[in-house]
């Protein structure tokens, strides 16, 4: 096969997967350049590109990781692909991963709280009631790759202090469900809150 047909190739195999992340972008929540996500293929992990936005994110610009966490594409990977690496090595169930800096979640991250209890009942079916909070690190280091890949090892999503959610997923779309339920359950606590006059 010419190398002109295998670039083709896998062009075509991220389509779906950028369709999703411009879906991120249109509902608000992946603002500006801001978040990463990734998928999981046979031999490797696809990862979106530092400094891009999902918004204008292509199957050219999508960068190739071994599972150690070394190119195999050109292109710079997103400076948090440790972090997927580490969750995609630790979970051989899941298949793709959002991290998104979106409005509602962005302030229980920097309010530093979970969320848990919530009579939501998404939350119960998607996350079996358990959203953890994970204590900050500087976005990119090593302690934030493995500490939030050793919280997910037993739930679904989380939230990183200053910083954002994380959500992981069988497939691409469904981290994107999942994701915006998650936001949507952290709005209506918010609301519920102010509300009630307790903000």
């Amino acid at each position: 096969m010419s190398m002109m047909w295998e670039v083709i190739i896998n062009m075509n195999g991220y389509e779906e997967f950028c369709k999703y992340c411009k879906i991120l972008y249109e509902k608000g929540l992946a603002p500006g350049c801001s978040g990463n996500a990734s998928i999981r293929k046979a031999s490797h992990i696809a990862i979106t590109s530092s400094g891009v936005s999902l918004y204008d994110i292509t199957p050219e610009n999508i960068v190739e990781l071994d599972f150690e966490g070394n190119n195999i594409s050109s292109g710079k990977a997103s400076t948090e692909k440790m972090m997927h690496v580490n969750i995609y090595n630790n979970r051989p169930d899941v298949n793709a991963i959002i991290h998104e800096h979106s409005p509602f979640l962005s302030t229980f991250a920097l309010a530093g709280k979970a969320i848990e209890n919530s009579p939501i009942i998404e939350l119960k079916y998607l996350f079996n009631d358990k959203v953890p909070l994970i204590s900050y690190n500087p976005p990119g280091s090593p302690e934030l790759a493995n500490e939030v890949a050793e919280v997910l090892k037993t739930c679904d999503a989380a939230i990183m202090q200053n910083h954002g959610a994380i959500v992981v997923a069988k497939s691409i779309k469904e981290a994107l469900y999942k994701y915006e339920v998650l936001e949507y359950t952290a709005q209506v606590i918010i609301q519920k809150q102010l509300l009630e006059g307790h903000i």
